[in-house]
């Protein structure tokens, strides 16, 4: 995907729409990440490839923060069952407008979820 500057990170911004959808998302089971403290953050979505239509749907709505498409792979072999799943997965840009929420959901330190969540 497309490498953007410092100025272009810093022009994106969320709706309250995208941020309340957003909330939700990491209420369940979407992921933030923040490669450093004072990194920015990306956010990933995973689903089984049974579910593509939900995330191809995500996608849509999260697009314009993402230099590539979802994807389509398999995961490795299942510890329990030893099966192989197939997963349908996209990332967005590392970008300060998901700071915010990030906070909201992890720990500084560790950059784990918390176990309780502060809303704004």
């Amino acid at each position: 995907g497309k490498r953007l500057s410092k100025l272009e990170r810093e022009n994106y911004n969320l709706s309250t729409d995208l941020q309340n959808s957003l909330i939700g998302l990491l209420l369940g089971d979407a992921s933030a990440v923040k490669r450093s403290i004072n990194g920015n953050t990306y956010l990933y979505f995973e689903q089984g490839f049974i579910h593509k239509e939900y995330i191809f749907h995500l996608y849509n709505l999260f697009a314009k923060y993402c230099g590539a498409e979802p994807k389509i792979s398999d995961r490795l072999p299942d510890k329990r069952t030893n099966n192989i799943y197939t997963r349908v997965r996209f990332f967005t840009y590392s970008l300060p407008c998901f700071n915010e929420i990030y906070n909201l959901f992890y720990s500084p330190t560790t950059g784990k979820k918390n176990s309780s969540f502060k809303y704004m």
